[in-house]
């Protein structure tokens, strides 16, 4: 299946994107840095990603609260539970990951919710930035580890809390 990638401009940052050739979103990078090498088979094209930088920009100007993007999220069944409850969680609040556990019927996998939440490979679209290490964390209250061990901040993104470089 021949896949798509191209660089999403958002007021945040540089993103870069993939989609398959249906235009089902296959991953999201929150760096650009290096995008080109990730996939080498896959065809730079922004016009096939036109949709993703359409939402993307609407989310961003506070227009779009939830993505209506077709998804295609590979990984073991545990992870893609997780970030199907990780797209439960409303716009603008947070969660922890003790309670997406609960929310999953594993109310013992708070760890392993905190693994697949740094495992999801469309962060933003699946908003892994609304389910923290404890709940109710406030802006700038703890510096974490975020996509691939890379050290970030926390940063307002939709009443909910993000890292960013």
């Amino acid at each position: 299946m021949k896949r798509y990638w191209s660089l999403i401009e958002s007021p945040f940052q540089k993103f870069a994107a993939w989609v398959d050739e249906e235009g089902r979103l296959l991953r999201f990078h929150l760096r650009a840095a290096g995008a080109a090498h990730v996939d080498p088979e896959a065809e730079n094209n922004s016009r096939k990603l036109a949709e993703v930088q359409r939402q993307v920009s609407e989310y961003a100007q506070g227009t779009r609260r939830d993505f209506d993007l077709e998804l295609v999220m590979e990984g073991p069944e545990f992870e893609k539970t997780v970030w199907t409850a990780l797209r439960d969680i409303p716009y603008g609040t947070t969660t922890s990951y003790g309670a997406v556990a609960k929310t999953i019927g594993q109310p013992k996998a708070a760890r392993e919710v905190g693994a697949a939440n740094n495992a999801n490979p469309i962060p933003l679209i699946v908003p892994c930035h609304r389910s923290t290490r404890r709940y109710r964390c406030q802006p700038g209250e703890h510096r974490g580890e975020f996509e691939h061990g890379s050290r970030g901040v926390h940063r307002q993104v939709d009443g909910a809390f993000t890292y960013a470089a």
